[in-house]
């Protein structure tokens, strides 16, 4: 799914790409490469603030 949402992110498709990650983060919420790929995009569509939101639930996952 990551590698799904970075085709889509290089296409320019944004949403897919979002909902890939989520779906990642759904099973997985430690995975870093998948905080960092939201945190980009977000930061790329202009949503600061939804980026750093990002960012913090990352700081918050549990580690293993």
């Amino acid at each position: 799914l990551v590698d799904l949402a970075a085709l889509h992110e290089e296409r320019g498709e944004p949403d897919p790409a979002v909902e890939a990650l989520g779906r990642v983060l759904a099973e997985a919420p430690t995975h870093e490469v998948a905080h960092r790929a939201l945190m980009r995009l977000h930061a790329a569509r202009g949503d600061r603030g939804q980026a750093l939101s990002q960012y913090r639930r990352l700081a918050r996952a549990p580690t293993r």
